[in-house]
């Protein structure tokens, strides 16, 4: 956990976040490059030009998903849990930037761009989400086995009662996830 300023936040959320940002900016210039395909320029003509339409695209997508818990641990992380998040935000992030793009007319990309992007990003949003949720429960899955194993072997050595074990068992894995911050 990492504070800033007095909020804890996780390691976790943040390399998630910091994946995510990468990944719409480069969807957001591959979607460029997918919709301007006759451009007559340079690849990098085109790069520079999008730009600040890729930063600001990033910037509220990453925004709408923090507002709508898309970084809270606590949720459910399957598919639909992911996907119930996923697209409010993004339906809130294109409220943001068609708004942004009426305050700001200077910014607009075009709707066919938009369009591409908000696809592919939600695409590639999805895809990262269930790898990292999918990597990150496989890890929890290996240390909770790990100590259930080593925990039932203590426990029906030292006790004969059923109940007692249990309680026993279910108190040390608990304490085991706060003290490894699983979750």
């Amino acid at each position: 956990m990492i504070q800033v300023a007095n909020h804890y936040i996780s390691r976790f959320s943040i390399l998630l976040a910091s994946i995510e940002t990468i990944a719409l900016l480069g969807v957001f210039f591959a979607g460029a490059a997918i919709r301007f395909l006759q451009w007559d320029g340079t690849m990098s003509e085109l790069l520079i030009s999008q730009l600040p339409g890729a930063i600001t695209f990033t910037f509220v997508i990453i925004a709408s998903m923090a507002a709508l818990g898309m970084y809270q641990m606590e949720g459910r992380q399957d598919f639909e849990g992911i996907l119930l998040r996923l697209l409010p935000s993004f339906a809130l992030g294109f409220g943001f930037i068609t708004l942004i793009f009426y305050l700001f007319p200077d910014l607009y990309f075009g709707r066919g761009l938009l369009a591409i992007v908000m696809l592919l990003a939600l695409l590639l949003i999805l895809f990262i989400r269930l790898f990292f949720f999918r990597w990150q429960g496989l890890d929890n899955l290996r240390y909770r086995a790990l100590v259930l194993e080593l925990l039932s072997n203590l426990v029906y050595r030292e006790s004969s009662g059923y109940l007692f074990s249990i309680s026993i068992l279910f108190n040390a894995v608990n304490e085991f996830d706060a003290l490894h911050n699983i979750r």
